[in-house]
């Protein structure tokens, strides 16, 4: 029990809303359900899960979150990973009796104090930029400058460790260029994005190659807006075919989120012509 029992939302669509609304708060998220799942108990732990658990009433949903060998062990992340260091970061496991060490985790232990300072600061400025309400109209390369400067204070490649401090602000600053129609820079924006999470995408730009997620990275609630961004961006280049393909990819990483994609539609309401 004190190993496996833990709370849940009585469906992942109600929460994914709220994640992807802006109306969550990690401070005020209660769960009005718990429970155990015996198989699901088997599933061991990394911050960089492979699979995705989604809930609908007491039925959980694990599909896989990327391309999986036969025989590779299912592993999804028990707390949903930050990407930063605190004192909390090798404590938060220690009720299962384990010291996490995924590579997302050896690499925050790597990164040097001095890189961790700049990073914390270097978030600081995007955050009072962001609050500043300005962004749209003429503090774009200033939020690109300081996105350059966070992404240079991370040494691995970002295939092999998401650089989670980055896709929030990355994703804002595809917002803006969508919301200013600047569709190569959007484009561009949400590329970038999905790097950010480990992902490896070919042809997501304005050349007629095809566009393949060659590898999946970590998925996050808003993945599902990345690529609904980027079909937006291609459909309006007269790129049909790509954008097909984005929509296609946007619905796919729906059903890992949610386990389901029949409420793709209503949900996403907002990006119109997707049925």
């Amino acid at each position: 029990m004190s190993l496996n029992v833990f709370g849940c939302p009585v469906t992942t669509l109600k929460s994914h809303i709220e994640v992807t609304s802006n109306n969550f708060s990690k401070q005020n998220a209660n769960f009005h359900s718990c429970g155990i799942w015996i198989k699901a108990s088997y599933i061991n732990h990394s911050c960089l899960g492979n699979v995705r658990r989604s809930f609908i009433g007491d039925m959980m949903i694990v599909r896989a979150a990327k391309d999986l060998d036969v025989g590779t062990e299912l592993m999804f992340p028990y707390e949903a990973p930050e990407g930063i260091y605190t004192s909390k970061t090798e404590r938060k496991f220690k009720n299962w009796g384990f010291v996490c060490t995924c590579a997302l985790c050896e690499d925050i232990k790597a990164t040097k104090s001095s890189e961790i300072t700049k990073r914390k600061n270097l978030l600081a400025q995007l955050d009072r930029l962001c609050k500043s309400g300005v962004i749209p109209q003429d503090m774009s390369m200033k939020f690109e400058r300081l996105l350059k400067a966070l992404n240079e204070t991370y040494a691995r490649p970002a295939e092999e460790v998401p650089r989670l401090s980055l896709w929030d602000p990355q994703l804002l600053l595809t917002r803006i260029y969508m919301g200013k129609l600047d569709l190569t820079k959007g484009l561009e924006s949400a590329r970038k994005t999905l790097q950010t999470l480990s992902f490896v995408v070919t042809g997501l730009d304005r050349t007629s190659e095809a566009l393949v997620v060659l590898e999946w990275g970590h998925t996050v609630d808003h993945l599902v807006e990345v690529f609904l961004h980027a079909r937006s961006a291609l459909e309006q280049l007269g790129l049909s075919e790509k954008s097909k393909q984005a929509k296609h990819y946007a619905r796919v990483a729906y059903r890992i989120l949610v386990g389901e994609d029949a409420s793709f539609g209503d949900t996403y309401l907002s990006f119109r012509d997707l049925e």
